[in-house]
């Protein structure tokens, strides 16, 4: 009896030591099933972050209020307020940005914290949807052509940059209006693409006037073609927000010129955040941007000499008041992409003016003002991006080309399309 009491004691003992491994084991797997599902809303508050933060710089400098630069990217890292949890979160540097969030749980059974990463890939609305947008009356004569291209993509462009045999009828004009004659063509005016007015809006042609594709643009037919009219624009316009991030340098309005290669400058922007009362670069006066900046203007903007970009270089001008004139020679977009160089106008600007010969890459919003194009002489304007106004007069000599990769690079109202784990 004794062995048989010793055996049964043995083998209770055996399955009791087995049943509290299994119990123990059970118990971590628990804990770590636990740690690791509550990791993926850490992740997913790190995204959150980083979202807000995109929406608050918009195009602006990006490593700001904690953001920091990490290699191509911004990034940032938090301890929650248990210290039991933490995350680290990095926004890629394209626009519209990819996201990458790790959250992270401690685990006491693991003695070491579980994490879970994700990527998110975002997209927003574009300012510029359209070649030429208007709240207000659209009217085009002389001379005018409105075509598209795709600067990201070589089967629309040679380089990048913008090749007649490689057009697309993409170039878009649309206005809020709802009233008689809201598009009113005259002239020879040409649109390679889709016209839009507001639900009881009409689009005026002439015998010369075409829209269309570039079969029917370019063929004997003329007017509008079928189906390239619609009368549903209902576009939302907000005003401009001026960028208030950063480091700020104020620039004189009579500085004391700089000389780079041999070449004078009256202002030189490397890079970064800059105020200026008036910017006025008169005939033979240059303006030099190197790096990627934001120029903001208190009063007016007359520039009849030159800005000049260079290769990779980004200026975002912002105009709180006043007026806009521009020459056909007063911008040398050297980088050959129109989302490089931005006019942006607050509700105070009222007119914006672009005239004269020459060739501008960049973009114009100025939901406010009165926009007009007036290309003179024999080679006329050659307009490559997409403007915004609360009406567009375009007159003259003028081709336009819409740079539909700007569809691709909005910020506003940016949202999450896609996301995985990784």
């Amino acid at each position: 009896m004794l062995v048989a009491t010793l055996v049964l004691v043995a083998v209770v003992s055996t399955v009791l030591v087995g049943v509290m491994a299994h119990v123990s084991q059970e118990h971590k797997m628990l804990a770590r099933t636990a740690t690791w599902n509550s990791a993926l809303p850490v992740a997913e508050a790190a995204l959150e972050e980083a979202m807000s933060h995109m929406w608050w710089v918009q195009l602006g400098n990006r490593a700001v209020n904690g953001w920091t630069v990490s290699g191509t990217n911004v990034a940032r890292a938090r301890y929650l307020t248990n210290s039991n949890s933490r995350y680290s979160v990095a926004i890629s540097s394209a626009i519209p940005p990819i996201i990458y969030s790790t959250g992270a749980v401690w685990c006491a059974s693991a003695n070491k914290f579980v994490e879970r990463r994700i990527q998110a890939r975002t997209r927003g609305e574009s300012y510029f949807m359209k070649g030429i947008q208007a709240k207000q009356k659209i009217t085009m004569s002389g001379q005018i052509s409105v075509d598209s291209f795709h600067s990201d993509d070589p089967l629309y462009s040679t380089n990048g940059l913008y090749t007649a045999s490689k057009k697309k009828a993409g170039g878009d004009v649309g206005t809020n209006l709802s009233t008689p004659d809201a598009i009113d063509m005259g002239g020879q005016a040409k649109i390679y693409g889709k016209v839009a007015t507001g639900p009881l809006g009409t689009v005026k042609v002439g015998g010369q006037n075409d829209i269309g594709s570039i079969a029917h643009v370019d063929g004997a037919a003329t007017g509008i073609q079928a189906g390239w009219y619609t009368k549903d624009m209902n576009v939302s316009h907000p005003n401009v927000v001026v960028p208030t991030n950063g480091v700020w340098f104020n620039l004189l309005s009579s500085p004391v010129p700089q000389l780079i290669g041999g070449v004078s400058y009256k202002w030189v922007l490397t890079g970064g955040n800059y105020n200026l009362p008036t910017l006025s670069l008169s005939a033979g006066d240059k303006m030099l941007v190197t790096g990627t900046a934001i120029l903001v203007v208190n009063l007016d903007m007359s520039v009849s000499g030159t800005i000049i970009l260079n290769p990779g270089a980004n200026l975002q001008i912002y105009l709180k008041s006043g007026s806009i004139s521009l020459s056909g020679n007063g911008l040398r977009n050297d980088t050959g992409r129109a989302y490089n160089f931005g006019l942006w106008c607050l509700p105070a600007v009222s007119q914006v003016n672009i005239s004269g010969d020459g060739h501008i890459v960049g973009t114009v919003y100025a939901p406010s003002a009165v926009v007009s194009l007036s290309g003179g002489g024999s080679g006329g304007i050659d307009f490559v991006g997409a403007i915004v106004g609360n009406s567009v007069n375009g007159s003259g000599s003028y081709t336009f080309h819409y740079d539909e990769a700007l569809k691709d690079r909005g910020m506003r109202n940016l949202v999450v399309v896609n996301w995985k784990e990784i």
